[in-house]
């Protein structure tokens, strides 16, 4: 499966929801250290269960299921979804994500709802996918090597991942 970008999956105010939760709960304990590139750049839900997203992400994620039609398993992470908030020198090194169930691949729907001023592009097998705050970005992280370049000035780059683990024999697209 090669990554495909659905424009305008979601409408400005669910951005604005999304970005707001972020900002809003950035500082808390949840967030943690992503432990990729410079220490304290990007910080992320990833490793943490005990808290809550917003019912917005929860429709979000409903929308991508119900859109895509797949049957899947979530991955480790609390409800298969990750907020994510990048700094000025954060960047994600290349790499290739794991699988989370036996005879599935790991699929990432994101949507990148705060641009950076500059930089922050993810690439994919090292080409570039610039995507606008509604637009979704979807392509199988476990086996596609992937990285995001280092983001440059003081607005902060906010992704949200919805992840699923997807049966070997199902195609999307």
């Amino acid at each position: 499966m090669r990554p495909i970008i659905l424009k305008n999956f979601i409408d400005k105010y669910t951005v604005e929801q999304l970005n707001k939760w972020t900002i809003d709960n950035y500082t808390k304990e949840f967030f943690r250290d992503a432990n990729m590139g410079k220490p304290g750049t990007r910080l992320t839900t990833r490793y943490s269960h005990n808290f809550e997203f917003p019912d917005i992400a929860y429709k979000v994620k409903d929308k991508i299921i119900s859109t895509l039609g797949i049957k899947f398993l979530e991955p480790a992470y609390k409800d298969g979804i990750v907020s994510g908030i990048g700094f000025e020198g954060g960047s994600i090194f290349e790499h290739i994500d794991p699988t989370w169930h036996p005879n599935t691949y790991t699929m990432h729907c994101n949507i990148i709802s705060q641009k950076s001023i500059d930089g922050g592009i993810t690439y994919i097998e090292r080409i570039p996918y610039e995507t606008d705050p509604t637009d979704l970005l979807l392509y199988p992280v476990s086996t596609l090597s992937h990285y995001v370049d280092e983001i440059k000035g003081n607005i902060p780059r906010i992704l949200w991942v919805f992840g699923f683990s997807v049966n070997n024999e199902t195609k999307i697209y």
